[in-house]
């Protein structure tokens, strides 16, 4: 809907008709279907067919044909900045004993999603169960996701973690390139 109210109409066709095609039946698809046929109806200087013109009710100015003269609101102050922060360090210091997370790069969410979590449920009830598992799957965009696999205490049981999730076929129906996995 941004990128329709931008009136970049292809980018925003484009993203609907990839979501719908990979979505058929999620929650959104109805709203992304409104969103087309908007799209469709002002992408060449048209107008929605819920806009009506010309004033209505209350707001239309009786017995002139001026219309009312717009009321220009003053500038507001931008907000100050935020502070800066001084206990960063310059240089960063890579330490094998913090806390690292496994991590996977996704080409956004798809129906193979659920099956993929689904699958690192299933290798951490297997191998890690004493541990809880939590799972954050963060969309950048529609073509970019990336899902967060627990925090593990230092970089060897990630790169564990990593490793045993690598032999699973928790990837399948994926193609090479697609997905990229990697402890942080």
């Amino acid at each position: 809907m941004a990128y329709a109210g931008s009136g970049d109409y292809n980018k925003a066709d484009t993203i609907l008709v990839k979501f719908l095609k990979a979505n058929p039946t999620d929650s959104l698809a109805t709203w992304a279907r409104e969103v087309q046929v908007y799209v469709k109806e002002v992408r060449n200087g048209g107008k929605p067919s819920w806009y009506k013109e010309g004033p209505t009710g209350s707001e239309a100015f009786a017995g002139t044909n001026k219309p009312p003269v717009p009321v220009i609101p003053k500038p507001v102050a931008p907000p100050p900045p935020p502070p800066v922060v001084t206990n960063v360090p310059s240089v960063y210091t890579y330490h094998a004993d913090s806390e690292h997370y496994c991590i996977i790069v996704l080409p956004g969410v798809d129906s193979r999603t659920p099956k993929l979590k689904q699958s690192i449920r299933a290798l951490n009830a297997s191998k890690y169960s004493s541990t809880d598992l939590n799972m954050l799957l963060d969309l950048y965009n529609i073509d970019l996701g990336v899902l967060v696999i627990r925090k593990f205490t230092n970089a060897e049981q990630a790169k564990a973690f990593m490793n045993d999730l690598l032999a699973t076929v928790s990837f399948e129906g994926y193609g090479p390139g697609e997905i990229r996995v990697m402890t942080i």
